[in-house]
């Protein structure tokens, strides 16, 4: 009896969890430079949808910075584009890092854009690209983006 309610609880859990309807990661190795762009071809099939975008980043410990400068281009079905330079933040003020870190590495998921839906049906190309100080980020290893269906609470 135990074991079947262990079972049904661990199903329900589960099924509660956010719908991700869009997943891609684009690796960078071990160094992100100017001329390496992330792009993610998001196909959109429901315009009364709403979602919330997410991109995660996987930085080394030992990054240097407390932030990193981003472009975030999307260019629409019929080629329009909209552009925005966005901070993202890795760490507090007091210089450690807010994602999860563990041995070499940290990972930090950020919410670029929530309860929103897309004006048009078709394939969206999401490009995020470094904008930073340097040219070269070291310690950049991946970036993930995930479109994930938004459920009121």
């Amino acid at each position: 009896m135990r074991y079947l309610l262990f079972v049904s609880i661990l199903i329900l859990l589960v099924g509660c969890g956010p719908e991700i309807l869009y997943e891609q990661s684009h690796e960078v190795g071990e160094e992100w430079t100017y001329d390496e762009t992330m792009d993610f071809d998001v196909d959109i099939k429901d315009t009364a949808q709403l979602y919330n975008l997410e991109f995660i980043l996987d930085h080394k410990v030992g990054f240097a910075y407390q932030n990193i400068y981003v472009n975030i281009t999307t260019t629409y079905p019929g080629g329009k584009k909209i552009a925005d330079e966005v901070s993202l933040q890795l760490a507090n003020k007091r210089g450690e890092f807010v994602g999860k870190c563990g041995g070499e590495e940290c990972s930090i998921t950020i919410v670029l854009q929530e309860k929103f839906k897309f004006q048009k049906l078709g394939k969206h190309t999401i490009s995020i690209a470094q904008h930073s100080r340097k040219s070269v980020l070291d310690g950049i290893s991946k970036g993930v983006l995930k479109l994930i269906k938004y459920k009121s609470a």
